[in-house]
C-alpha cells in the first residue's frame, strides 16, 4: 500500500488529464505520460523495498540494544512516507525496547513521533492519546521538539477537519495549535527548517486573513 504516492499519482493523473483535453493533445500522449508515471512509481517502490530489506537484515544481526532501536527507527523513517501500518509497527517495537533498556528519554522521543505518524494518518484520538502519556520530565533537547511538533500537527489537522463542522471547536483547535507553534518558536533556531516552515505558515494565515 502506498499511501501517499498513489495519491500524488492520482491527482497529477487528472490534472494531465485535464490539461491534455484543453490543449487539445492525443490520447496516445495522454497514456505515455501515465504509463511513464506509474513506471517512475514502480521504480521508487522498487527502491524503497530494498532500502527495507537492507535494513531488515540488520535487525538479526545486531546484538547492541540501542543500535537495533537506531535500525527500528530507520525503518520507520522509510515506511513513514511509504506505508503508515508498517510505520507505526516498528516505531512500537523501538518504544518497547527502549522502555525495556531503561531509556526513558529515548522512549519520549519515539512516542513523540508516533504521535506524529498516527496523526499524519488521521488517527487524532491515538496521536493524544500517545502524547497525554508522555513524561514531560523526561524531555530534553534531544526530543523536546519532536514532542511540541506532535502536539502543533494533531491540533493543526483537528482544526482544520473541523472547520466546516464546528466553527467554535474548529477555532479552539487552531488556538491551541497556536501556543504549541509560539513554543517552537522559543526552542527553534530561528535559521532552521522547523522553524521557518511554521513561520510562514503563520505569515501566510494572516495575509489571508484566517482566524487561527
Amino acid at each position: 500500500m502506498i499511501e501517499r504516492l498513489l495519491s500524488l499519482l492520482y491527482i497529477w493523473c487528472f490534472a494531465t488529464l485535464t490539461s491534455c483535453f484543453a490543449q487539445k493533445e492525443s490520447i496516445n500522449e495522454l497514456y505515455a505520460q501515465l504509463d511513464r508515471s506509474i513506471e517512475q512509481s514502480q521504480h521508487y517502490t522498487k527502491l524503497k523495498e530494498s532500502s527495507i530489506a537492507q535494513l531488515k537484515e540488520l535487525i538479526h544481526q545486531e546484538n547492541n540494544p540501542k543500535l537495533l532501536i537506531n535500525t527500528y527507527r530507520k525503518i520507520y523513517s522509510e515506511y513513514k512516507p511509504y506505508q503508515s501500518d508498517s510505520a507505526v509497527a516498528y516505531i512500537q517495537k523501538a518504544i518497547v525496547l527502549a522502555q525495556k533498556e531503561g531509556l526513558p528519554a529515548e522512549v519520549a522521543g519515539l512516542k513523540s513521533q508516533l504521535a506524529l505518524q498516527y496523526s499524519t494518518a488521521g488517527a487524532f484520538a491515538e496521536a493524544l492519546e500517545v502524547l497525554n502519556h508522555i513524561d514531560k520530565k523526561t524531555l530534553d533537547e534531544s526530543n523536546r521538539k519532536d514532542y511540541f511538533i506532535a502536539y502543533y500537527h494533531v491540533y493543526g489537522e483537528l482544526g482544520f477537519s473541523n472547520i466546516h463542522v464546528d466553527t467554535d471547536l474548529s477555532q479552539n483547535f487552531f488556538s491551541r495549535q497556536n501556543a504549541y507553534r509560539d513554543t517552537l518558536f522559543a526552542i527553534l533556531p530561528h535559521h532552521s527548517e522547523d522553524y521557518l516552515m511554521r513561520k510562514e505558515v503563520m505569515l501566510t494565515v494572516r495575509i489571508n486573513g484566517m482566524k487561527h
